[in-house]
């Protein structure tokens, strides 16, 4: 197992890629949940 220091780091060097990446699966996420709440079971 890596430390915890390098994945960090290595977090924080690719940076705004990262949280994009985040963001991007954070809405697509949020949009299945509400398209599953949103039509009826079945």
């Amino acid at each position: 197992m890596e430390p915890v220091t390098s994945v960090t780091s290595d977090r924080r060097r690719e940076g705004r890629g990262h949280q994009f990446g985040y963001v991007l699966l954070a809405t697509s996420v949020l949009a299945v949940c509400a398209h599953q709440s949103l039509t009826p079971p079945g």
